[in-house]
């Protein structure tokens, strides 16, 4: 670039403690199944009691596609050391479980020399091929955790132990949470504790074991000050635009009086890893939005967020919430428990540990760890819940509500929904049933995909199936078991309700099974004046086309995201590194982003995933310099601002235009005495790789005093050119013509009286 030969100011403008973890104690009670009715079609069931050496402490539990529930259990097992007593405590299971209640253990964690496949798990995920994947809170080659993949059959492999790098355990430790599958086969989670502040990670991994931290926490501020949130303890939920959202246990900006960290957050994630903190918990005076959130999110079939929180709430006895998010950070207190009874008597429940699952009647259901209409105070075993997404509250089931509380008590997972449209569910030491009269459905794996993808749907009472459609378009189909069919997705098909005809009725999906909208061609262009191909990096350019977004957004502030309303550019280069673009704009026909930093020059692909179509690709030329100039209007006119500069002093900055009848036309430039120097700021793209930037006003060549990257703007650069000529006073409108290492950009104009 030309060094200055003057100094022009440039213009100022507005731009845009650890937790401790503390191993659950579960009592381990010999309990036999019992049913107890609780209110009319309303049937509560013990499916199963576990002994300790069948396992302890039981997780939430996922139907498989061989019609079973596969679950864990934190404790028990018939492996792992003594507690103080000399009793065996177990270092957790894998089990499944018929819907009749005979219950299978797979496999005992610290099978393995030194506990190097794991301990203490959490719940699991399952992969379309019908493998488990889960984590370990402890255990693993360094006894931080791991991540494992389980087979039906009861093979169990460790794909990766965490601290890698011992003792910088930089890609986190002691996971608290399941996984979330991605929609690319890998996985996503989070670890409560390491990563490179030492307060917790997200990360993906694949189904062969390579993993990525995306996000350490405390990135935007030094312990314990962490706006971004720190110690997740819930897994994350895959939205239906591609992000994954969740929550932490504490950081945040509020509640430095209850908890001295904070009081933790709702976050968004993209897969690329630029996090999003949506909402601080306790923003609310006597914190009555609630905080410490301890559970995964779910999304429901409205696009908003629901989950709870396990402290907080109610100013006179705060034991938790139930809250509902907006994709765009709108939050509201649904529910607030002990709002029945008299505390510490909460008879509709306290301290929600679990998050919850939306039924196929639209309605919430979740669990509370204490509270319901047995014991007093402390002592209340906990209950099951229904909530409508607008906040009404009906408490379903009390536990300890049989002799002995051999129905159970003290729940500390969430509900899932079997396709026989009952619920399923675990307290401390139990499996339990309820049913509710909720018809059967069908469910897809995955619940999304594109014309010909692979699909399974399980279901209940599948055999004899006659028919299976895609929102009405018919697939072919074929039924693998009573519990399981194999079908594509068909040319044709919509996104909608999957329907099963079978001999006792049609049963639908419980979600719609998204078809993304097929993918168009679109354009590239430099956003300046439409100029075409080579693009320099860290240049503005602009794509055209079709169904490139769902919505319309815009960036806000720096540093600019690499996600907008669900919507992705990346841009892989010659050297075939795969980078997020950041975005400044999107709309279904228009998309502004900047091509990233670093990406080499040559071919390029540009890929477009958005919500509302699937992923679109076209290729671009990158080159060392594009020169662009902003323009005001559609004839041309600068954009820029005049530098007068009296005597040697630099005065107020002046426009290039003026508003008549609405319209943006040229102000002429006033050039003054010969004692006076006009200077101009022009604004662009494209221009600050280059090295030879030369310019011409009216035909007359003026000196380019600096060329580079204008302050405080992503992708903006800034040329300062004068004076101008005082030859061309009263010249009127004057083209200005600007070249950087040869390549001339759009010219533009201003009017010279």
């Amino acid at each position: 670039m030309n060094a200055r030969a003057e100094r022009i100011a440039p213009i100022k403008r507005i731009a845009l403690g650890k937790l401790n973890w503390v191993k659950r104690a579960y009592a381990v009670f010999v309990l036999c199944a019992a049913v107890a009715s609780v209110l009319p079609a309303q049937t509560f069931t013990t499916l199963h009691s576990f002994n300790g050496t069948d396992g302890s402490g039981p997780s939430g539990l996922v139907q498989a596609i061989d019609g079973t529930l596969y679950g864990t259990t934190y404790a028990g097992g018939s492996n792992c050391l003594n507690d103080n007593n000399g009793d065996l405590v177990g270092c957790g299971t894998v089990f499944k479980i018929t819907p009749l209640g005979t219950l299978t253990t797979l496999y005992s964690f610290c099978s393995q020399s030194n506990c190097t496949d794991g301990a203490y798990p959490s719940g699991l995920a399952q992969a379309t091929n019908g493998d488990f994947y889960g984590t370990t809170f402890g255990g693993g080659a360094n006894d931080v955790g791991t991540v494992f993949k389980f087979t039906p059959s009861g093979s169990l492999t460790t794909l990766y132990s965490f601290c890698s790098h011992y003792p910088d355990c930089t890609d986190g430790e002691n996971p608290m949470a399941g996984l979330a599958a991605g929609t690319d086969g890998t996985f996503y989670g989070t670890t409560n504790a390491g990563g490179a502040n030492e307060v917790g990670t997200v990360f993906e991994i694949t189904p062969g074991g390579a993993l990525t931290t995306l996000y350490s926490f405390c990135a935007q501020g030094g312990y314990p000050d962490c706006p971004d949130g720190e110690n997740p303890q819930a897994g994350l939920v895959r939205a239906n635009n591609g992000d994954f959202y969740g929550t932490t246990y504490a950081g945040g900006f509020n509640c430095t009086q209850n908890a001295p960290t904070g009081c933790g957050t709702v976050f968004k994630i993209t897969p690329s890893g630029t996090l999003t903190t949506l909402y601080n918990f306790c923003s609310q005076t006597g914190c009555t939005d609630g905080y410490g959130s301890q559970s995964a999110l779910v999304q429901g079939a409205d696009g908003n967020f629901y989950g709870t929180t396990e402290v907080g709430g109610a100013v006179d006895f705060p034991v938790g919430t139930v809250f509902k998010i907006t994709t765009s950070d709108t939050s509201a207190t649904l529910y607030r428990f002990c709002s029945q009874g008299v505390p510490p008597d909460c008879t509709d429940g306290s301290n929600p540990y679990a998050g919850l699952v939306q039924g196929t009647d639209g309605n919430l259901y979740g669990t509370t760890n204490g509270g319901g209409a047995n014991g007093v105070g402390a002592n209340e075993r906990g209950t099951v819940f229904k909530i409508t997404p607008y906040g009404t509250l009906t408490t379903l089931y009390s536990f300890c509500s049989q002799t002995n509380c051999t129905d159970g008590a003290y729940p500390y997972a969430g509900l899932v929904q079997d396709t026989d449209g009952n619920f399923y569910g675990t307290t401390s030491y139990t499996v339990f049933r309820l049913s509710l009269g909720l018809a059967p459905f069908v469910e897809t794996l995955p619940t999304s995909g594109n014309a010909g993808a692979a699909v399974q749907i399980l279901g209940t009472n599948l055999s004899g199936a006659t028919g299976v459609a895609f929102n009405g378009t018919a697939a072919a189909f074929t039924v693998i078991s009573p519990s399981l069919i194999s079908t594509t997705v068909p040319s044709g098909a919509s996104t909608g309700e999957v329907q099963v005809a079978t001999p006792s009725g049609r049963l639908l999906s419980n979600v719609a099974f998204l078809v993304p909208v097929p993918a168009s061609p679109f354009t590239v262009a430099l956003s300046t004046a439409g100029q075409v191909e080579p693009f320099a990096a860290q240049s503005i350019v602009s794509a055209y086309g079709a169904n490139l977004a769902a919505g319309t957004a815009s960036a806000s502030s720096l540093p600019i995201p690499t996600s907008l309303d669900g919507t992705t550019v990346t841009v892989t280069d010659s050297a075939g590194a795969a980078r997020m673009a950041p975005l400044f704009y999107v709309s279904p026909s228009q998309i502004n982003f900047e091509i990233p930093a670093s990406s080499a020059t040559g071919m390029a692909a540009v890929s477009i995933q958005s919500q509302s179509a699937g992923p679109q690709t076209s290729t671009i030329q990158i080159g060392n310099v594009s020169p662009g100039l902003f323009e005001l209007n559609g004839s041309g006119l600068v954009a820029a601002w005049v530098l007068p500069v009296i005597s040697g002093i630099q005065q107020p900055l002046q426009p290039v235009y003026q508003l008549a009848s609405g319209i943006v036309v040229p102000l002429p430039i006033n050039l003054g005495p010969s004692t006076e120097r006009i200077y101009l700021e022009m604004y662009g793209t494209g221009i600050r790789n280059s090295s030879s930037v030369t310019a011409t006003v009216g035909g007359l060549n003026v000196p380019v005093l600096y060329a580079g990257p204008a302050p405080g703007f992503a992708g903006e650069d800034q040329v300062n050119i004068g004076p101008i000529p005082q030859s061309l006073a009263g010249a009127g409108s004057v083209n200005i013509v600007l070249t950087a290492g040869g390549q001339a950009a759009n010219t533009v104009n201003a009017t010279i009286q």
